[in-house]
C-alpha cells in the first residue's frame, strides 16, 4: 500500500508540474511529492485526533 500511495504522490507532482516550464524536472517532482504525501499525512493524522474526541 505504502509504494502505490508513493507512487500516486508522484503522479500528481508530474501532472501539477505537467505545464509548468522549468520546473518540470525529476528533482521538482521528487519534492513537490514529498509536499504532498506529508501535507495528506498531516490531513490524517489531524482526522484521526478529531475523531478520537468527538
Amino acid at each position: 500500500m505504502a509504494a502505490q500511495y508513493e507512487e500516486k504522490c508522484g503522479e500528481l507532482a508530474g501532472y501539477v508540474l505537467a505545464n509548468q516550464r522549468g520546473l518540470n524536472t525529476p528533482k521538482c517532482r521528487q519534492e513537490l511529492a514529498a509536499c504532498i504525501q506529508r501535507a495528506i499525512e498531516n490531513y490524517l493524522a489531524f482526522e484521526k485526533g478529531k475523531s478520537r474526541y468527538s
